[in-house]
């Protein structure tokens, strides 16, 4: 556009050099401040035959007026350079000073000389005077650049009072300005300030204006601001963070929401996000909310925001679980020579508080008890109470309880009393070892007794006398099962005489005892008898399968003793003493018909 004017501009002046006519260069319009100054700028072309006629008698005159005939001689309210003999130059620049809204109008310009060369221009300019000064103009109308090009904005001011031309201020300030008063294509001034500054994404939907400061002749000023603009910076995501929900501590179990937050022009397209462990990251989501449970081994996490030209890491963020304490199974206790020594460690969040209890009452630091505590990684509290020994101290119900504002929880030392130099002492942890020791014992206890009841039911014992008058008194009971073998002593039943079947009472005066005599067999002398009871019905198995002659079943035992049932006779020592001191019971009813007697002679060797 300026080109063009330029090109028209030089057209004319060429126009005027070549045609010699008359012509005058004026803006067609002049926005003035009521109280401030206006300065016309002008110049003009004569006809080449008045060109001698141009001298120091000629006078500039303006007039106001909507036409030129009658127009108003108001030449008194301008300064020209006239005066000073420019118009000789073709220069009539003229100043009217203190403008008021009534100066507003068309003004037209006349030269007149004392000689042929008077001309009033047709052509005139108009003075538009305001209150309020003109709007500065600001360039580029649009802004939009990536974060760190370099970026220069341009505020115009106009200047229709070159003496008192306005400042140039700019809203944000940036560092500095340059100011230049330059002149515009019509002549008229122009205060231009320039800013210039690198983009960041700070100015990204940021508002830039100017103002504009006028100054009247009276020194009051008076401001006038531009419409302003509004940046548009692209950059890669800023700001990137993690925002928890709900905020704060939350307890162990709640459902936590992790939302990534990111500063991005273009606007944040992926999100991702990562599990921060100490060691390495792991990617676990993507997208812009992340939902956990918490718990105590929750851990850090971090999120990642990526657009077209970047890509930004938040930083770790860790959640505050609040959990009830828990007591480690390190707390033990530990014996030294003269002392005992419990520790108690525990974790929590909050941090819990430990505190030591024996029956029943709190226990503090004294001359007979130290405490002393130490912190655990910032959420855990390990506690130490050390007891001197040679003092009575029963601590088989010392315990130590944590708690916090989540929670509480405690842990027995399960103690023995502790007595001068020898005590005997379990804990939680200590008294599996005690438990086995003690199951071990009881073993092999168990296993002696065992041993010793054997060996005395194996031993030798004297067997209780019973009178083969209670054996074959013809009664009708007969013992139990387990009662079939009874021993008697017998001292006569080792004599050679025969008994007949009837003869009962001499046996059982024989089985109460009396003088032992030799025995036809082997000279010995009888000390006990093998009395197994039969019943009629084994009798009668017996008849079936073994026909013998016809004789008391008493004679029967006896001959068979003499040769045939040598094998018959037992040691009644294998039999055992079951039946000492005890009473006779009445067994099972069951029809007898004879006992069967073993004998068992005693060896010379034991005469």
């Amino acid at each position: 556009m300026a080109g063009a004017l330029n090109i028209l501009l030089t057209i004319c002046l060429l126009h005027g050099v070549f045609s010699a006519d008359f012509q005058i260069f004026l803006p067609e319009t002049i926005e003035a401040v009521a109280g401030s100054c206006v300065t016309i700028p002008c110049s003009f072309e004569i006809q080449d035959n008045h060109r001698t006629n141009l001298d120091k008698t000629c006078e500039a005159i303006w007039k106001k007026g909507n036409i030129l005939s009658s127009a108003q001689d108001v030449t008194s309210r301008f300064i020209t350079k006239a005066t000073r003999g420019d118009l000789k130059n073709k220069i009539c620049t003229s100043t009217m000073n203190n403008i008021q809204i009534a100066d507003g109008g068309s003004y037209f310009f006349r030269v007149q000389c004392n000689n042929a060369l008077k001309y009033s221009f047709p052509s005139g300019v108009n003075i538009n005077v305001k209150a309020d000064p003109p709007k500065p103009t600001l360039s580029p109308s649009e802004l939009e650049v990536e974060e760190g090009a370099s970026v220069s904005l341009q505020c115009s001011a106009p200047a229709p009072c070159p003496s008192l031309r306005p400042t140039v201020t700019w809203t944000p300030s940036l560092g500095t300005s340059q100011e230049t008063l330059m002149e515009n294509q019509d002549k008229t001034k122009v205060i231009k300030s320039v800013l210039n500054f690198t983009a960041s994404h700070l100015h990204h939907r940021q508002r830039f204006s100017c103002t504009a400061v006028y100054r009247r002749e009276d020194n009051r000023v008076v401001s006038s601001f531009s419409k302003g603009l509004t940046a548009h910076v692209k950059y890669v995501p800023k700001d990137t963070k993690v925002l928890v929900s709900p905020s704060g501590p939350v307890q162990e179990g709640t459902n936590v929401i992790l939302k990534c937050s990111s500063d991005a022009n273009p606007a944040v397209q992926i999100y991702t996000w990562y599990r921060a462990d100490p060691q390495h990251e792991t990617r676990i989501h993507t997208g812009p909310d992340l939902t956990i449970t918490a718990s105590r081994n929750t851990g850090a996490f971090l999120c990642q925001a990526e657009n077209d030209l970047g890509t930004e890491r938040s930083n770790r963020t860790d959640i505050d679980v609040q959990f009830a304490p828990q007591i480690l199974s390190s707390s033990n206790c530990t014996k030294a020579a003269a002392t005992v020594s419990c520790s108690c460690s525990t974790v929590g969040n909050p941090s819990p508080r430990l505190q030591w209890y024996l029956d029943g009452l709190s226990v503090n630091h004294s001359d007979k008890v130290d405490i002393s505590s130490e912190s655990l990684n910032g959420t855990g509290l390990r506690s130490t109470i050390t007891v001197n020994l040679p003092q009575k101290l029963d601590l088989s119900t010392l315990l130590c309880h944590s708690r916090n504002s989540v929670g509480s929880t405690s842990h027995q030392f399960y103690f023995y009393t502790f007595e001068q130099q020898t005590p005997a002492f379990g804990q939680g942890q200590g008294m599996f070892p005690a438990f086995i020791t003690t199951v071990g014992v009881l073993l092999i206890l168990v296993c002696v007794l065992l041993f010793v009841i054997r060996t005395l039911k194996t031993r030798p014992t004297h067997p209780s006398t019973v009178t083969m008058n209670q054996l074959l008194d013809g009664n009708d009971e007969v013992p139990s099962a387990t009662e079939r073998n009874i021993y008697a002593n017998t001292n006569v039943l080792s004599q050679e005489h025969e008994t007949t079947p009837g003869d009962t009472n001499s046996l059982s005066d024989n089985a109460e005892g009396g003088k032992s005599s030799e025995n036809k067999q082997g000279g010995g002398e009888v000390i006990y008898s093998s009395v197994i009871w039969k019943s009629k019905k084994e009798k009668k198995k017996e008849d079936r399968d073994d026909a013998r002659p016809s004789c008391s079943y008493l004679e029967e035992e006896r001959c068979m003793m003499g040769d045939v049932c040598k094998d018959f006779v037992s040691n009644a020592i294998d039999m055992g003493n079951q039946y000492d001191d005890r009473e006779h019971k009445t067994a099972k009813e069951v029809e007898c018909e004879y006992a069967q007697v073993k004998y068992k002679v005693k060896s010379t060797n034991n005469q």
